[in-house]
């Protein structure tokens, strides 16, 4: 067994609660018996004022006799065995009372401290006074101060151990406690390292720092399940929906080896074959930058954007595609500024206005318009197609999904996960709605004078 090896954290967490316990019971103990040893000492000379007081003026009164004669009386007595009287003349010889184990006592006006001869060694508090030429020393054995604070000195120090022990378990199943809930949460790590990822840290709902580290965990959890399962569904997804346009182009490109086997070669294939691997790479262009919108966190620092001169931008850009199928684009365009980047928010509007232009029917119409509130920015696109259901429009921003009443339409089923994905990176929301007939895409985004 190696007797060096580093101390547990719950064995120094158990040595600190119990110290600190120990050191706070030791500092109160300590203040207690200095008060209550202060207090009796206090009260001792008090006392012993008011008994010197009274043989005084019994001197003052009677004359020197008269205080000898008290002092031996109360010497012998044995109601009076706790006091000390002694009178000593200005020779130093002792007249009566009993003799101080004291050399050179102070003629007047002093305190004493001193332990008899006997074999109790008691301890004495005495005062010295001057009589004539006689000194006086007064004074009061501290037998039972002294015992009490004896006793008081034992119970306290077995209390201590009392105390030292209660500490000890106290601190070991404090310690014991935040184990567990450690346990639980490199028990649930473990687990999920091993690839249970649905596996989640229990929670009691305490509210206290553990519960709150292991919702914490939950959720990053959630959040990594969730990507991994977008990650599987898109790889899914992208091997399904390239899988045809592949086989295409690989049949293009059979039939072409043919024709050029034969010298003639057909201008239409090659160029067939052209626009379709055009396709596939404008496919892994949009899954490139959809990744780096999800992934990439957005500048601490972006300028201002006003998306109504950017909404007039993008209607330009499609201006002629609405033309050759008759669509009339109507703008309610109000003056709005978000905090955000150009160009995805320009991408977001094409992909918009794109969707639009795509699903409307040849002479219709659609409308593109801005709006801002207290705190938020509002654009809304709504054309005149079919619409999507309510069940459907969860889904559609879903990467590569393709409703089947759209499956015949141009595009790789990416366009609203682009928006969507923009809309999240700029701390906003999307909402589809019914236009009867028609889509309703209305998104909003923090105002520019809202933190991004």
């Amino acid at each position: 067994m190696n007797i060096l090896r580093p101390i547990s954290t719950s064995a120094r967490l158990t040595f600190v609660i119990a110290a600190a316990y120990l050191l706070l019971f030791f500092v109160v103990g300590a203040g207690v018996y200095y008060k209550v040893s202060a207090q009796l000492e206090s009260d001792t000379r008090n006392f012993v004022v008011a008994d010197a007081q009274e043989l005084r003026s019994m001197y003052a009164l009677n004359g020197a006799d008269v205080l000898l004669a008290e002092v031996i009386t109360r010497t012998a007595d044995p109601d009076e065995r706790d006091m000390f009287y002694s009178v000593i003349d200005a020779q130093g010889q002792r007249l009566a009372g009993q003799a101080p184990p004291v050399k050179n006592v102070p003629t007047a006006n002093r305190w004493l401290s001193f332990r008899l001869d006997d074999a109790s060694r008691t301890r004495v508090i005495a005062h010295t006074y001057k009589v004539g030429d006689w000194t006086l020393i007064s004074g009061m054995q501290t037998r039972a101060e002294d015992g009490f604070l004896q006793t008081m000195l034992r119970a306290a120090w077995m209390s201590l151990l009392f105390a030292a022990l209660l500490s000890v378990l106290t601190a070991w199943l404090i310690s014991k406690w935040i184990t567990v809930r450690v346990r639980r949460l490199s028990d649930t790590a473990r687990v999920v390292a091993a690839g249970q990822l649905g596996r989640r840290v229990d929670v009691d709902h305490s509210g206290d720092a553990f519960d709150g580290l292991g919702i914490e965990i939950n959720n990053m959890l959630d959040r990594i399940e969730e990507l991994i399962g977008g990650v599987r569904q898109v790889s899914d997804q992208i091997a399904h929906d390239l899988r045809t346009p592949l086989t295409h182009l690989r049949n293009d490109l059979v039939q072409l080896s043919a024709e050029v086997a034969q010298g003639r070669p057909s201008l239409e294939h090659v160029q067939t074959s052209i626009a379709k691997t055009d396709q596939l790479l404008a496919t892994f262009t949009a899954i490139l930058r959809l990744s780096k919108l999800e992934f990439d966190p957005i500048p601490d620092h972006v300028s201002c954007v006003a998306l109504d001169a950017l909404c007039r931008d993008a209607i330009e850009l499609y201006a002629p595609l609405a033309q050759a199928r008759q669509i009339r684009v109507h703008t309610q365009l109000v003056a709005v500024e978000v905090k955000g980047e150009r160009d995805q928010l320009f991408q977001m509007l094409i992909n918009l206005i794109d969707n639009a232009i795509k699903y409307s029917p040849e002479g219709g119409r659609i409308t593109l318009s801005t709006e801002l509130d207290t705190a938020h920015a509002h654009i809304r696109v709504i054309d005149g197609g079919e619409g999507i259901r309510a069940s459907d429009r969860a889904r559609v921003f879903n990467r590569f999904e393709r409703l089947e009443a759209h499956r015949g339409t141009h595009g790789n089923g990416l366009g609203l996960s682009l928006v969507r994905a923009v809309v999240a990176r700029h701390h906003g929301t999307v909402q589809l709605g019914d236009a009867h007939p028609g889509l309703i895409v209305e998104i909003t985004l923090p105002g520019a004078t809202a933190p991004v």
